[in-house]
């Protein structure tokens, strides 16, 4: 989901590009293509945190699946 949502953050900050044709944003402009930034950045800072080995996160889950039953448990 947080890839999904980066993905989307990313088209966004694009269409604003070609929107402002490269000019620097300013006022609210300028906020909110900070906080598309921010939304992208966070989404994918927890995409891979969300990867990590350990069993609360996804990644503990994809560790178990690759593993041998035995060594799964």
């Amino acid at each position: 989901m947080n890839l999904i949502l980066a993905t989307i953050a990313a088209i966004l900050i694009g269409s604003a590009v070609a929107l402002l044709h490269g000019a620097q944003p300013a006022g609210v402009a300028a906020f909110v293509f900070a906080n598309l930034v921010n939304f992208l950045l966070v989404n994918v800072f927890l995409a891979i945190f969300n990867l990590l080995p350990m069993p609360p996160f996804d990644g503990g889950h994809v560790v178990e699946g690759i593993l041998p039953r035995p060594l799964a448990a």
